[in-house]
């Protein structure tokens, strides 16, 4: 017997000959990890931007190191946090090891204030006592069968799916907020203890508390089926209890004891009480219940999950804490929070003071910090600390340039391995920085500085790095699924053989920071461009726009001075032709056989003599796309994309994938959701369209020219060429076929329907299991899952492995070139594309002149007879453009016009407009471009947000009459999920309708009607999704402001001149009688679509714009309101 995981043999063995019936199976012992000589373990994490580098010199600060941990946790026996940290439970931290804590952590007086217990006199133990806890609370005996009568490789345990709960005493403070009470909650599987503060002891306030500590269980897929009470438990508690579907038992009378919710309470109080303690003198003790959250989550990171041994309670319930993602620090330490220039005055102090209270467990390295003045909770990525007794290990410019270094050696001596062989381009010392910036999301503002470097300085630093690198090296990379608990792995260690030298690694990288300190000095010119984009790359503010060299490629194409896109051809000739042409090699040997340098082929190409080409064969070209992708293990990739222009299929080609709007109707299902434990994973099919068999073969002609010469001679392609062209048969689905998309979607249904996935009818991206509550949005290869339970997740993901390979992103933050912010516990979504126009703005090799606050000119009206207005421009005379501007003007709107329908919807009316004149374009239209360029460019970074809502569908629908050429009128609708709450922030529209009527209408009620239709109809499919997620629609609310226009759709106005209305317009009077929608009457103040059918000034503009959109970076927003759970409304941050 063998067992086998992904094509390798985990275990074997043989049947026993005893007769028992069993497998007799060795296991194996794993090898120990190599001890690392090296002085210093860098970690490389996976940073989004904007962030930091952070720097521990573990072996300056090792005692400082191990006291500022050890108060962030606040402050448990050394007995205990040893155990918690040889138990894998603070995997991340840095620097956090056995020996740091057992060889440097002192006795403090927090531990002893908090965790001294009373010793019996007179009396000596014959045990060795090791802490004041006992060992079974922390460290519980699992529910697995611990008798051993054979060797086995799994063993099956039911989960208790219990929980206890009691309240503690009085606290001796009321807080500022009112709390004085702490409900504990004890969860039996997960060994977890879990609170709420409270007010008071009522028992509507002690059944709202009960409330989200049961919704925390639940998101973690952990419900108790029962809860243990005391005796005293109120009718409240208990109906909302059988209401919700749990169960519960009451602990015998008078033995309180029996609840272990006592003891719960007993270790959260010492814990807390330890981490009291340590708090600042002047810390306000009126603010004790903001330090719960960082209590629990430290207390459940020292305690044992008991259904699974190697978690903590806090890994088992909500994945691993990722202290890179969200830094701790001791408790109650005075911080200066600096001030954002946008909410201070120019001569306002740059910093306020304030307090630190806890963890930012939904903004990337954010602290939660108390303001006194102003009384309020705010998220902080940048603040000061101000320790008193707890030391804070210090950073120092040297000990950056340091760790930089060492980074550089790191990459160079040890790079991630891949199936795919890692391309590099010029030297190792300017791939190894490029490939840091890489990491840390710097890689569009990597200063070129080696290339302003003289060759000889180049070739005297290689020479420098390979003389004295004689160490081992080793670092590891975070884990992509931070929700998902792993068991730990060794870290993965290489060894570099250079020639023999005395120097140490740590002398080494000290001497080479100070050639490069000297070497850089000499060049002054350089030296201040270093520091500008050192501080640019290790920064944590926004960086700012970086106009690169034209040697430099900032996006994924790579582009000339002039903006031109570079073909293979010259890059091949170019400085990094060796790199590109090992690139070509990949390509070629991944379609075809195999090339030498490991790739494999999928058997897709074959290449062939010009006589193996039939008669009636059509023969097209190919093209080559090269793109430079900083964040994937292949850095530089061509892909060969056939001419599929020159092919004909005449059977449908069309490939169903998700529009834009079933995509934002996922992301709203799945936070109106949240609250029932739905989650949002993305998933990639790595080379989708690659390796499907086709019934007939195609072919095309390659210029020999752009064949790397170790193709050529693996292939023998010198006999097989003519006339310089090698002619290729394509005998699977490759990039540019016509039917490669359709061909790749019929595979991939027919292999998820073996696991019932099948798509949901009449949609065009959505899935959904047959009897899971899984769906998913599907757009080509991107899948977007929405779960409810890891089970569920996994068994689509497992489904996709049999046949595909997948990267998953366990966190749903990107999506099809979506940004996706999810603020879970706020119930609410961000989606944003922050590259976008800086990208967009680098394609067209423009520079934005001056802020421009509208998309377009506010349209003048005129008078064409008394008491009418005319809104529609006049006649434009200027001169038509010639082909190259009129390709410009298309390029822009197009690009723009997928941004407005995913982001920023106020573009619609700017781009209704010039979209009639895209196909004859003048020098106004480019002007009105241009305008619209510097608008976008002013407002880059434009974030829609999705509440939480009810999920029913919304419409406001409006016109504008006679305000287009030729006596036209423009219609809108905007479409929301959910009522139209008075949010803090605007509720983002999952769909935004601007156009042009294109019939003439008579009279403006006429024009209100057509709009109405029109945004109906597009309703329609609408509701027909929301019903299939399950989201069952009721009579769909239609706002209009125009009352001729209501009392026509209900039929309650006299039939003359209506009777000449488009007959089609009865329509709605049907929909209406068959209640699937209602007309509503409301002023146009209160009419969302209304923006959309006119052309506003800047002034006016810049007051209504903060009703559609949010400008500013993916989490900023988020200090804009909060969901309070006590009330269920949106609030402003206080």
């Amino acid at each position: 017997m063998k067992v086998y995981k992904e094509n390798q043999c985990l275990l074997q063995g043989h049947q026993s000959t005893n007769g028992d019936g069993l497998w007799d199976v060795p296991i194996p012992k794993p090898d120990p990890p190599p001890v690392s000589t090296a002085q210093h373990i860098t970690t490389v994490p996976h940073l989004p931007s904007p962030s930091m580098n952070v720097i521990i010199r573990k072996d300056k600060t090792a005692k400082d190191l191990a006291v500022y941990l050890h108060a962030a946790c606040f402050s448990p026996t050394k007995h205990t946090f040893l155990q918690a940290i040889k138990r894998n439970h603070f995997l991340g931290w840095p620097g956090l090891t056995p020996t740091l804590i057992a060889n440097h952590l002192p006795l403090t007086a927090a531990t002893i204030q908090g965790h001294l217990r009373q010793e019996q006199q007179g009396l000596q133990s014959t045990q060795h006592s090791t802490s004041a806890f006992n060992d079974v609370d922390l460290y519980p005996t699992s529910d697995l069968p611990n008798k051993k009568t054979h060797d086995v490789i799994y063993a099956i345990t039911t989960k208790q799916g219990k929980a206890y709960m009691d309240l503690t005493g009085r606290f001796p403070h009321c807080s500022s907020r009112g709390n004085n009470y702490i409900l504990v909650a004890y969860h039996y599987d997960s060994n977890a203890i879990l609170g709420e503060p409270l007010k008071n002891r009522q028992a509507a306030t002690i059944t709202q508390a009960w409330k989200l500590i049961h919704q925390k269980l639940s998101r973690a897929a952990e419900s108790p089926n029962t809860w243990i009470l005391d005796n005293k438990a109120s009718q409240d508690l208990k109906f909302s209890m059988v209401k919700s579907k749990t169960d519960y038992q009451l602990v015998p009378p008078h033995t309180h004891r029996a609840n272990s919710a006592e003891r719960a309470i007993q270790t959260f109080k010492a814990h807390f009480i330890a981490g009291l303690s340590s708090l600042d003198p002047d810390f306000p003790v009126s603010e004790w219940d903001r330090l719960l959250n960082q209590a629990f989550l430290t207390l459940n990171l020292l305690r044992t999950a008991r259904a699974n041994p190697s978690l903590s309670a806090h890994a088992y319930l909500f994945g691993n804490f990722n202290f890179n993602a969200t830094p701790l620090a001791p408790p109650g330490t005075r911080v200066f929070v600096h001030l954002k220039p946008t909410v201070r005055g120019s001569w306002d102090s740059r910093a306020q003071e304030g307090w630190y209270i806890g963890p930012s467990m939904h903004h990337y390295r954010c602290v939660k910090c108390f303001l006194p003045t102003s009384r309020r909770e705010i998220d902080a990525d940048t603040v000061v600390f101000m320790p008193k007794h707890i030391p804070f290990p210090e950073v120092t410019l040297h000990d950056f340039l340091h760790q930089t270094v060492y980074d550089i050696f790191s990459l160079l001596t040890n790079p991630p391995t891949s199936t795919i062989p890692t391309l590099t381009a010029g030297d190792d010392l300017h791939n190894a920085i490029y490939q840091i910036a890489s990491l840390l999301h710097r890689d569009n503002n990597t200063p070129s500085i080696l290339n302003k470097l003289n060759k000889d300085f180049q070739h005297q630093l290689s020479q420098f790095l390979q003389k004295h690198i004689t160490q081992h090296i080793q670092y590891a990379f975070q884990p992509t699924a931070p929700n998902v608990p792993t068991l730990p792995s060794p870290p993965v260690t290489r060894n570099i053989i250079f020639p023999s030298s005395s120097l140490t690694i740590s002398n080494t990288l000290d001497q080479l920071a100070r050639v490069l300190q000297s070497r850089l000095t000499r060049h002054k010119t350089l030296t201040n461009h270093l520091q500008t984009q050192s501080t640019q790359l290790f920064s944590r503010q926004p960086l700012q726009p970086f106009t690169p060299s034209p040697s430099v490629p900032t996006a994924n194409h790579i582009y000339n001075a002039d903006g031109k896109k570079l073909t293979l051809e010259l890059l091949l000739q170019g400085e990094d032709g060796d790199t590109w042409k090992r690139s070509a090699s990949n390509e070629f040997g991944r379609l075809a056989q195999g090339n030498t340098l490991g790739i494999k082929g999928t058997n897709t190409m074959e290449f062939i003599h010009k006589h193996d080409l039939p008669a009636t064969a059509k023969v097209t070209y190919a093209s080559f796309v090269c793109d430079l992708r900083p964040l994937k293990q292949e850095t530089h990739r061509v892909r060969m994309v056939v001419g599929g222009d020159k092919l004909t299929y005449h059977e449908d080609t069309g490939s169903p994938a998700a529009s834009l709007i079933e995509t934002k109707i996922m992301l709203n299902s799945v936070i109106s959701d949240a609250h029932k434990g739905a989650r949002l994973l993305t998933c990639d099919l790595k080379d989708f369209f690659l390796a499907t068999p086709m019934r007939d073969p195609e072919f095309m002609k390659i210029p020999l020219k752009v064949i790397p010469p170790d193709i050529q001679k693996q292939y023998n392609l010198d006999k097989k060429q003519h006339k310089n062209s090698v002619y290729i048969k394509i005998c699977k689905g490759m990039y540019g076929l016509k039917q490669a998309a359709i061909l790749a979607y019929n595979k991939l249904v027919k292999h998820l329907a073996k696991y019932n996935y099948f798509p949901i009818p009449h949609t065009t991206g959505l899935w959904r299991h047959a009897t899971r509550p899984t769906t998913f949005c599907l757009c080509v290869d991107d899948f977007a899952i929405k779960y409810f339970t890891r089970d569920d997740a996994n068994h689509l993901i497992n489904a996709l492995k049999t046949e595909y390979v997948t990267s998953l992103d366990w966190t749903g933050s990107h999506f099809c070139g979506l940004h996706i912010t999810w603020n879970y516990p706020a119930r609410y979504v961000d989606i944003a594309m922050p590259n976008y126009i800086p990208n967009l703005l680098k394609k067209l090799n423009y520079s934005p002149k001056t802020p421009q606050y509208s998309p377009y000119p506010a349209a003048p009206f005129t008078t064409t007879r008394p008491g009418q207005r005319q809104y529609a421009p006049a006649p434009d005379t200027t001169p038509q453009l010639d082909k190259t501007n009129t390709t410009k003007v298309q390029s822009i709107l197009g690009s723009l016009l997928f941004y407005a329908r995913a982001i920023d919807s106020t573009l619609f009316p700017a781009l209704n407009t010039l979209a009639t004149t895209q196909a004859a374009p003048t020098e106004t239209s480019l002007k009105h471009c241009y305008r619209l360029l510097d608008y976008v460019a002013t407002y880059q970074r434009v974030i829609i947000r999705f509440f939480a809502s009810d999920m029913q569908l919304r419409i406001d629908s409006d016109a504008a009459y006679l305000v287009a050429p030729h006596a036209r009128s423009r219609i809108a609708g905007y479409f929301t999920l959910g009522p139209h709450l008075q949010h803090p922030t605007p509720h983002g529209p999952i769909l935004v309708e601007c156009r042009t009527l294109r019939h003439v209408v008579a009279s403006s009620a006429e024009a209100e009607i057509a709009g109405i239709f029109h945004n109906a109809q597009m309703g329609i499919p609408i509701r027909r999704i929301l019903n299939s997620l399950g989201h069952l629609q009721n009579q769909t609310p239609i706002k209009t402001d125009n009352s001729t226009a209501a009392s026509f759709v209900k039929n309650n106005i006299t039939q003359k001149r209506s009777k000449s209305w488009d007959m089609r317009y009865y329509w709605l009077r049907d929909k209406i009688a068959r209640t699937t929608y209602k007309i509503t009457w409301d002023s146009a103040k209160n009419n969302s679509a209304d923006y959309y059918t006119k052309h506003f000034s800047g002034k006016y503009h810049r007051t209504i714009r903060k009703n559609y959109v949010l400008d500013g970076t993916p989490s900023s927003p988020a200090r804009v309101c909060y969901y309070n759970t006590s009330t269920s409304k949106y609030d402003y941050d206080r």
